[in-house]
């Protein structure tokens, strides 16, 4: 499935969510809070089903991964094995293996291809309603009239200097709109029914639509409108529009009779009653805001009219409580993000991503490469989506330095413009799973096999071997070794690997590293070449900084260099055109 339209379909049941604890609460709060609260709270559900952004951790996006995990690993193990080449060769077995590939392919390419039936239908949608509206506010335009009455345009006026309205919207009139309407979003203006209205009538339609005006209604019901279309799929945002068109109406309402004594009220409402008998030519299925949108509605309008009462200060408290309480459930609630969002608090995020990709070498080989290359996608990948140094840099122990030169480089591109420091790849060589420390536990990690890492503890330290007996212990419990036991398979008991290159034929090697040395340790090279068209030079760097440079040819050779205390360092880097390859392996012996 599409990456957007899993992130559009996490959004729809997370907006779901928090629509359902609206419609469950509704019965509670529909008498209590006012109907302002009630309008504008359905913004945070257009809002959280329009707006892909969720915290690092929130619940949908964890169902997501969870659910994403488990097609996976369900897809792994339905897997069909892989015949012989007889059972290839047999008719109904080739039969049967091309009836199941061509299924597997047709439902791969439906899947892959399902965000275009989503796309198609929504842009079908907003297109149509887009559309629609163009051609309702087109025939209103070309049938209205500019309204001249003076009366009229003095009430008009006087009304918009007590709403304080500076740029009122202009005023017309139109003999086949049924009801008085806000029409346009950027130039919008109102348009009256072409039938005598009384003057206490006229004035409570101005405040009801100039109310409508200054609110921007308009703009929130095409929003609603565009949640619709991308929505199309979800049986509930057709609830949630509805709903809303409502709250606005029975909002609109309040906010005009709060202003009223109890006649102005009585009028408000024989305005209502009155907007039924205005007749017109065209059905108001569009988009608009009238006056009296549905006759249905007009009960609960008027009954809210009667029972309205100033709210508490208590009463209001607790709306913005709940208010504050919907945005955190909304915010909480979340997304998939695509893994976007991960950190390093967020380590079950991690999980999903590495584990699968380890889990992927558990096959039964005796190549530590294979162990690195799946660490190293996975690194790879993290780096990618997070961009985040202090998640991937847990994962360097288990990689290769190639991995660790290009998480770097991704790291480096992503905040070339930001103030970050940039990471230098050859800094965190010696924390990678080029050292044969790491590579036997990436290995005991993976498979759990001992006699695959055994042959790598004549090259280990004595706390590697620790390690990995550890995890070997917890992996097989009953059958624990004992690490000491395993201490004096090191080479020379005293010899250490410090400085492990390859270029592995790739036409060049650039690599630098450190290790600590002792006094009067002997640093024994052991360097193989067969590399043509070129040198590669080997810098060793004392404590002191002073510097020694050993050229490597077309030859093999062993060459000892007595050491210092301290810390040292190393280059090594060159070209060979011709191709060929070089080891260099050097080991610190008492």
């Amino acid at each position: 499935m599409n990456e957007i339209l899993k992130i559009f379909t996490s959004l729809s049941v997370s907006g779901s969510i928090i629509a359902i604890i609206l419609f469950t609460l509704k019965c509670l709060y529909k008498n209590r809070l006012s109907k302002t609260w009630q309008y504008y709270i359905w913004l945070v559900v257009i809002l959280r089903l329009l707006a892909p952004y969720s915290l690092q951790t929130n619940i949908v996006g964890r169902l997501f991964y969870k659910a994403e995990g488990y097609i996976e690993n369900k897809n792994e193990i339905t897997k069909p094995t892989i015949l012989n080449d007889f059972e290839m060769q047999t008719p109904q077995s080739g039969e049967t293996i091309d009836i199941q590939k061509g299924n597997t392919d047709y439902w791969n390419q439906l899947k892959d291809n399902l965000w275009l039936l989503w796309i198609g239908i929504a842009i079908m949608m907003l297109v149509r309603k887009i559309t629609s509206y163009n051609g309702f506010v087109r025939y209103i335009k070309a049938g209205r009239y500019e309204v001249t009455n003076n009366h009229i345009l003095k009430l008009y006026q006087s009304t918009c200097e007590g709403e304080g309205i500076k740029r009122p919207p202009m005023l017309y009139t139109n003999s086949i709109v049924t009801s008085p309407m806000v029409v346009g979003i950027i130039r919008p203006f109102i348009v009256l029914p072409n039938v005598e209205i009384k003057n206490l009538e006229l004035q409570n339609i101005f405040l009801h639509e100039l109310t409508h005006y200054k609110r921007m209604d308009t703009f929130y019901k095409w929003l609603t409108q565009i949640a619709v279309c991308i929505h199309w799929f979800n049986p509930l945002i057709y609830f949630i529009s509805r709903e809303i068109d409502k709250s606005c109406e029975l909002s609109c309402d309040e906010n005009i009779i709060k202003k009223l004594d109890d006649n102005g009220k009585r009028i408000y409402g024989d305005t209502l009653l009155a907007s039924l008998r205005f007749n017109g030519n065209y059905s108001d299925t569009i988009i608009s805001i009238t006056l009296s949108e549905d006759a249905r509605l007009l009960k609960e309008r008027l009954g809210a009219i009667m029972k309205f009462s100033k709210k508490s200060k208590f009463t209001v408290a607790l709306s913005m409580i709940l208010a504050i309480f919907i945005f955190c459930g909304a915010v909480f609630t979340g997304a998939y993000a695509s893994k976007s969002n991960l950190n390093n608090s967020n380590n079950l995020n991690i999980i999903n991503i590495v584990e699968p990709q380890i889990k992927k070498s558990t096959v039964k080989t005796d190549d530590v490469s294979n162990t690195l290359n799946r660490v190293d996608e996975a690194g790879i990948e993290l780096m990618e989506y997070s961009g985040s140094w202090e998640v991937v840099e847990l994962l360097i122990p288990n990689m290769s330095r190639n991995g660790v030169d290009r998480i770097t480089e991704i790291y480096n591109q992503k905040n070339q413009y930001s103030s970050k420091v940039k990471k230098k790849s050859s800094d965190y060589y010696n924390m990678s799973g080029d050292n044969v420390d790491s590579r036997a536990l990436a290995m005991m990690q993976a498979n759990g096999m001992w006699k695959y890492t055994e042959p790598l503890f004549p090259y280990m330290s004595n706390d590697g071997i620790d390690k990995v007996v550890i995890l070997y212990n917890q992996k097989h419990q009953g059958q624990e070794k004992n690490p000491s036991d395993y201490y004096n398979s090191t080479i020379n008991s005293k010899e250490k690997i410090v400085i492990d290159l390859e270029s592995k034929n790739n036409y060049n090697i650039a690599e630098s590293g450190s290790f600590q040395a002792k006094k009067d340790q002997i640093l024994a090279l052991n360097i193989t070449s067969t590399i043509k068209g070129g040198t590669v030079d080997l810098f060793l760097f004392d404590p002191n900084g002073k510097e020694q440079r050993i050229t490597i040819g077309y030859e093999n050779f062993v060459k000892e260099i007595k050491l210092t205390e301290g810390l040292w360092k190393y280059n090594c880097s060159g070209i060979f055109k011709d191709g060929g390859n070089i080891t260099v392996i050097g080991s610190i012996k008492d």
